[in-house]
C-alpha cells in the first residue's frame, strides 16, 4: 500500500506539471491530506483512508461495467437478457446502502437524503427487471424469478419510508397521507404479492421453501419480513413522544392492516378502540413471526424479531408501561393467553427463552447465524453474503441477548459468553488493524478502547453489560445501605469490576484519552466507584468519567484501585498475570 502511495504521487506530480489542470491540483491536495496522517504515525486510519478511496473506485467501476452490459442486452447484442442485468445493477445499488456509509475520502455517514436516492434507483432497476423478463423480443430466455425480484421492490420501499419517519403528521385525515405511509404501504403491498408468487412456485415446484439453513428461506423469508414490518411500522408508533402517539398509531394500524397472518384476527379489531386495535394486529404479527420460527426452528431473522416482540409486550397493551418493571400479570389474561410464548414470569425471560436458542452453543459459533449461497442465488442471498453483513447481523443479536440478560439479571452467562468471545480466534479486522500498528517497528495495539474489530466490539458489548450491573448493584445498596450481604456482594463486584478493568489492555493515558473524548467507559467507572466504596465503608456514586476529569486525578485513583485488588484478592493475583501474558501471546 505505501509503493502504490508513492506511485500515485508521482503519477499525480507529473500529471499537475503537464496539464496544470484543476482536477489534478485537487487529487494531489487530497493526497498530500493523507499523507499528513501517515506522517503522524496514524497507521491504521491511513490505511482506512485509502481503502476507502478502493472501495469507491471498484464499485463506479462495476456500475460503468453494468450500465454497459444493460446497453449491449438491449440491442441484443451478446447472449444476455436485460432483465438478469437490470436485476444485477439493482442489487449492486442496494447493496451500497449497507453501513449507511460513503465511500471515498473522507469516508463519511450517508444521510437520508443519499439513502433515499440510491434506494430509489435500486427501485427503479428491480422494476425494469420484471418488466423485461415478460418480453419475448429476445433470442435468451430470462431466468429472473418475478417474486425474488419483487420481495427486492418492497425491500426498497421499506427503505426509503426509514427515510421519511422524521414527517410531521397529519392532524387532518383529508388531507394527503404521509410519504412514510405512502411508502411502508407500497412495502406491505410488494411482499404479500411477493409471498404469492413464491408459495405458487413451490406448490408448482413440489417441494416446500429452502430449509437449508442459511441465508435465504424461500417464501418463509418472504413471510417473515411482510410481519417483520408491520410490526415494526408498530412499534415507532407506540414509541413517540405522547403528543403524537394517537396520529402515528392511527397511522400504523392503516399500514399494518392491509395484510394479516390470521384472519380470525381481523374480526377482534375495532375502530372504536386504538388500543384494542393495537392490540389485535400486535398479536396477528407475533403469530406470523412465531410460524416462521416454529417452520424452521434456525431462522435467526425470525428468533431475533420475535424476541423483541415479546419483549415489549407490556408497551402495546400500555404505551406509558415502564419496561423495566412489573410482572406478566401486568397485562389481563384475556389478551395475554392469545400469544403462547408468553409463558414466563417476566417480558424479558419470555424474550430471553426465544434469543437464548441462538446461544446454546451447540455449534462453534458465538451465534448460531452462518451463511450459505446457491449456485444462482437470488439478489437477497447476494447481499447477505458478506462479511460486513454477516458480523452487522450477529453483532445485532448479541447485543441483544446481553441486553435480554441484563434485563433478567442473568449476570453468569454474560461472563460465560465473555469468555467465548475473549478466546476467539483474532478477526480479520482486528488483524487489519494489528497489522498496521506495527508498520515501520511500531507496537500491536492491545487496547479495546481503540479497537474497531467484530470481537472488540463483542468484548466491549459483554463488558459494558457486565459494569452496567455492577452500577445497578451500586445504586441498590446506597438506597438500602449496606448490610452484610451488600458487603459481600461489594466485594465481588469489586473482583469482577478489577477484572473487566485488566480485560481493557488499556493504560492509564489511554484511558485518559478516552475519557477525554467523551468515550463510553463503564468499566472503569465501576471500577472506580466500587474501589472507592470499600475505602469508605459507603456506596460513592460521585465517579463520573467525562472531558472534565482530571488526569492525575484519574491515575490516582487507578492506581489505587490496582493496589487494593492486589491486596484483596492475592491468590487472583498470578491467574489474571497468565490471562494477561496469554492474551499478548494470541
Amino acid at each position: 500500500l505505501r509503493d502504490c502511495s508513492k506511485q500515485v504521487e508521482s503519477s499525480l506530480s507529473q500529471g499537475s506539471g503537464v496539464n496544470n489542470t484543476e482536477t489534478v491540483d485537487l487529487d494531489l491536495q487530497i493526497w498530500r491530506e493523507i499523507e499528513t496522517i501517515f506522517e503522524k504515525g496514524e497507521y491504521t486510519p491511513w490505511a482506512n483512508a485509502w481503502a476507502g478511496m478502493f472501495v469507491a473506485a471498484l464499485r463506479t467501476m462495476r456500475m460503468k461495467a453494468l450500465r454497459v452490459a444493460r446497453y449491449l442486452a438491449k440491442k441484443k447484442l451478446g447472449k444476455m437478457h436485460p432483465s438478469e442485468v437490470s436485476e444485477d445493477i439493482g442489487t449492486a445499488l442496494y447493496g451500497d446502502l449497507m453501513a449507511s456509509t460513503v465511500y471515498g475520502f473522507p469516508m463519511q455517514h450517508m444521510c437520508n437524503y443519499e439513502k433515499r436516492s440510491i434506494a430509489e434507483g435500486a427501485k427503479y432497476y428491480f422494476e425494469e427487471a420484471i418488466e423485461s423478463s415478460k418480453s419475448t423480443d429476445y433470442a435468451c430466455d430470462s431466468k429472473t424469478e418475478s417474486w425474488e425480484v419483487q420481495f427486492m421492490i418492497g425491500k426498497c420501499c421499506e427503505k426509503i419510508a426509514s427515510t421519511l419517519c422524521e414527517e410531521i403528521y397529519q392532524s387532518d385525515v383529508s388531507q394527503t397521507k404521509r410519504m412514510y405511509e405512502t411508502m411502508m404501504t407500497a412495502a406491505i403491498d410488494n411482499y404479500a404479492a411477493a409471498l404469492g408468487d413464491a408459495q405458487k412456485a413451490e406448490k408448482a415446484g413440489g417441494g416446500q421453501d429452502n430449509k437449508n439453513g442459511g441465508s435465504s428461506h424461500g417464501s418463509r423469508e418472504v413471510l417473515y419480513r411482510l410481519h417483520a414490518t408491520r410490526f415494526k411500522a408498530l412499534l415507532s408508533a407506540i414509541r413517540q413522544a405522547a403528543d403524537e402517539r394517537g396520529l402515528a398509531e392511527t397511522e400504523a394500524c392503516r399500514i399494518s392492516s392491509t395484510s394479516w397472518f390470521d384472519g380470525s384476527n381481523k374480526l377482534q379489531a375495532s375502530d372504536d378502540d386504538i388500543r384494542h386495535n393495537i392490540w389485535d394486529l400486535y398479536v396477528d404479527c407475533v403469530q406470523g413471526l412465531s410460524s416462521c420460527r416454529k417452520g424452521i426452528s434456525y431462522f435467526h431473522r425470525a428468533a431475533y424479531r420475535l424476541a423483541q416482540a415479546l419483549h415489549w409486550a407490556p408497551a402495546f397493551h400500555d404505551p406509558c408501561f415502564s419496561l423495566h418493571t412489573g410482572s406478566i400479570e401486568s397485562i389481563p389474561s384475556s389478551k395475554r393467553e392469545r400469544i403462547s410464548e408468553l409463558d414466563k414470569n417476566s417480558f424479558a425471560e419470555c424474550a430471553a427463552s426465544v434469543i437464548g436458542t441462538l446461544f446454546d452453543k451447540k455449534r462453534s459459533h458465538l451465534v448460531a447465524v452462518w451463511v450459505t449461497t446457491s449456485t444462482a442465488p437470488p439478489p437477497f442471498e447476494v447481499l447477505n453474503d458478506s462479511v460486513r453483513k454477516y458480523d452487522a447481523l450477529r453483532l445485532k443479536y448479541i447485543r441483544a441477548f446481553v441486553d435480554t440478560m441484563i434485563r433478567c439479571k442473568q449476570r453468569d452467562k454474560i461472563e460465560t459468553f465473555l469468555s467465548w468471545a475473549a478466546s476467539s480466534s483474532q478477526d480479520l479486522a482486528g488483524f487489519y488493524e494489528a497489522s498496521a500498528m506495527t508498520f515501520q517497528g511500531g507496537h500491536i495495539g492491545k487496547s479495546l478502547l481503540s479497537g474497531s474489530g467484530f470481537l472488540t466490539k463483542v468484548q466491549r458489548a459483554a463488558m459494558t453489560a457486565l459494569a452496567k450491573m455492577i452500577l445497578q448493584d451500586l445504586a441498590e445498596m446506597k438506597k438500602d445501605g449496606i448490610i452484610e450481604h451488600a458487603r459481600k456482594l461489594l466485594k465481588d463486584d469489586f473482583k469482577l469490576s478489577h477484572n473487566l478493568f485488566l480485560r481493557l489492555h488499556s493504560t492509564p493515558e489511554e484511558i485518559q484519552r478516552a475519557a477525554h473524548s467523551n468515550k463510553p467507559l463503564d468499566e472503569v467507572i465501576a471500577y472506580c466507584r466500587c474501589y472507592l466504596s470499600i475505602q469508605s465503608g459507603r456506596i460513592n456514586d460521585s465517579i463520573n468519567l467525562n472531558g472534565s476529569i482530571d488526569n492525575a486525578m484519574l491515575s490516582s485513583l487507578l492506581e489505587g484501585a490496582s493496589e487494593k485488588a492486589k491486596e484483596m484478592f492475592p491468590a487472583k493475583k498470578n491467574k489474571l498475570k497468565t490471562l494477561k501474558r496469554q492474551a499478548e501471546d494470541a
